[in-house]
């Protein structure tokens, strides 16, 4: 960076693991753990009156179940949870919230696209590279190395994701996501 060059300044330090941090009133910033070199991911719980909503749940893994169930025990979430927003598909953000709509019997909330192509990525678990895609891979030039890194992380998806709802309530928007009523797949 130049000599010259303002410093950057947060406004507000990481919680603390286990912790949430109110950032705006109604709005609590949550820090999970991941086992990548990207060593967290922020959620978020939003007031929603008599209760409070989540917006991304972190990874399926002991770890963070334990620090879920941990926050949920006292403090400003141990109340009811109304609903879980999924912001996008990537295990980090989608990986608990089966196990939160399940356990709460409240509604997952995110774009159609999304949850569909999550549910083939979790049927596909366990499972070894189909034929036909690794062909599909060498005709495009992969070189061997990554048809090999295709083989061996293909199936991996479902494994930070617990088992999604049967339904969702479709977000086309922000005002959709916010308003949607019991709209399904």
């Amino acid at each position: 960076m130049p000599a010259n060059a303002p410093e950057l300044t947060y406004p507000f330090q990481p919680p603390e693991a286990r912790q949430s941090l109110e950032v705006a009133p109604g709005v609590r910033w949550i820090r999970l753990p991941l086992p990548f070199r990207l060593d967290h991911i922020n959620v978020w719980a939003i007031d929603d009156g008599d209760g409070w909503v989540l917006v991304d749940t972190g990874l399926n893994s002991p770890q963070t179940v334990a620090d879920w169930l941990a926050l949920t025990a006292e403090g400003p979430l141990a109340r009811p949870l109304k609903g879980v927003y999924a912001t996008h598909m990537h295990p980090d953000h989608l990986g608990l919230a089966g196990w939160f709509t399940r356990r709460a019997g409240v509604p997952l909330s995110m774009s159609r696209i999304e949850y569909l192509t999550c549910r083939v990525l979790h049927a596909d678990t366990n499972r070894e590279a189909p034929p036909d895609g690794v062909r599909f891979y060498q005709r495009a030039g992969w070189p061997e190395a990554a048809i090999e890194t295709y083989r061996s992380r293909f199936g991996g998806f479902g494994k930070f994701i617990h088992a999604l709802p049967d339904s969702f309530r479709r977000c086309t928007t922000a005002r959709s996501c916010a308003g949607a009523g019991a709209r399904g797949a």
